[in-house]
């Protein structure tokens, strides 16, 4: 059902004891979790997180934490998704809030999806910032390169969005190297390549994607 009026829908939960309130919103969110056919697919897990993170105070369970940071994952992914990254923000950090930093050992695909995914947010939030301390969080915990592939993109997109490109230059040719490509330049060569850069732009200016789509792949 639905309340009338949100004004009847306060007087109601103004009646709910404050410290039950944690408790009921948990309730909520779980009998939602359980009926998925009640929601619109593409709102279900803003919905039921939104309720679960509201009891999330309440939730004392090393178990129940882990899921509740799985279902705020999703709902950040979803919210990345849709280009909502203020939303995607919030999900991503409510779910590492409620991780901590101790389950890297034994919930390492969650801790390296939700901290990727987090740093992804945080760049398209514009937070360049807060980018460094999540970049030494992955990197000291990731297993192999291929799990810093993500974030090292990231990266590099961060960097060109503040006119560093010299430095995500550098950092791609590291990343290169690292896989086995090995480039050298210096400090002239970085130049030449910026001259180059600027040259392509400007050959490149003007073409629209039927252009693109209409020349031959390359082998």
């Amino acid at each position: 059902y639905k309340f009338v009026h949100e004004q009847i829908q306060f007087a109601v939960y103004s009646l709910i004891p404050e410290s039950e309130q944690g408790f009921v919103h948990l309730w909520v969110g779980s009998l939602l979790l359980n009926k998925k056919t009640l929601i619109p697919i593409e709102n279900f897990a803003f919905v039921v997180v939104d309720q679960l993170n509201l009891g999330a105070p309440s939730v004392h369970s090393r178990n129940q934490k882990i899921e509740l940071a799985k279902l705020n994952l999703q709902a950040g992914e979803r919210a990345m998704s849709l280009a909502l990254f203020s939303a995607a923000l919030s999900y991503l950090t409510m779910g590492i809030d409620i991780l901590g930093t101790k389950e890297w050992g034994s919930n390492y695909e969650l801790c390296i999806r939700l901290y990727s995914s987090y740093l992804e947010a945080q760049y398209c939030n514009a937070n360049f910032q807060k980018m460094s301390s999540i970049l030494n969080e992955i990197s000291t915990h990731a297993r192999c390169l291929s799990d810093k592939l993500c974030s090292c993109a990231t990266l590099v997109k961060a960097l060109s969005a503040q006119g560093k490109t010299v430095e995500a230059i550098e950092v791609s040719f590291k990343v290169l190297h690292e896989l086995g490509e090995t480039i050298h330049i210096s400090a002239t060569d970085s130049s030449s390549v910026l001259s180059e850069l600027e040259e392509t732009k400007q050959m490149l200016h003007g073409n629209d994607d039927a252009f693109f789509l209409k020349l031959t792949e390359m082998k």
